[in-house]
């Protein structure tokens, strides 16, 4: 984490993410900090028979690291992430920002989406698949505020980028 992909081991320690081996465990957790929402695990080997994303039974996908907005001003700008690993480069950029697990669970994390679609300053770097689009549409219509911003040429998604410029 903190060598290939140049993550801040600050941000990776403050969120709590852990490693068991196989596994990154990376905890959701509620606007207080302490509450835990779930748990999402990354699969870390390479057979192609594991789930690469996995949540624990009885979590649910959620808008990763709500604690975010205890601090935040309603002038500062909040970049919304399609996955944790994006929310981490973000985050170790110095950007504020949070995730959705995928596209794909934009619906499902909706409930706990209602504090980050009244902050009136946020922005994303979609990625560069069909996926990334459908979410940038997604956001689009619950925060039609929401600015959009384009990776450079090359780069599929923010972490990459990140990895690749800095």
């Amino acid at each position: 984490l903190f060598d290939q992909r140049r993550l801040d081991e600050k941000v990776i320690s403050d969120l709590r993410v852990s490693s068991n081996h196989s596994h990154l465990v990376i905890p959701y957790f509620a606007e207080d900090g302490d509450s835990l929402l779930g748990i999402q695990w990354r699969y870390l080997g390479n057979d192609s028979r594991v789930p690469r994303f996995n949540f624990a039974r009885g979590s649910k996908p959620v808008v990763y690291n709500l604690p975010v907005f205890g601090g935040l001003e309603s002038s500062e700008k909040l970049y919304i992430a399609e996955g944790t690993s994006d929310c981490w480069a973000l985050l170790s950029s110095g950007k504020k920002a949070v995730a959705v697990p995928s596209a794909t669970t934009l619906a499902a994390a909706s409930s706990h989406f209602q504090r980050v679609q009244k902050h009136q300053n946020l922005h994303i770097f979609p990625d560069r698949d069909m996926p990334g689009e459908n979410l940038f549409i997604q956001l689009k219509s619950l925060a039609p505020h929401i600015v959009r911003h384009q990776l450079p040429p090359g780069c599929k998604d923010f972490a990459e980028a990140f990895v690749r410029f800095g």
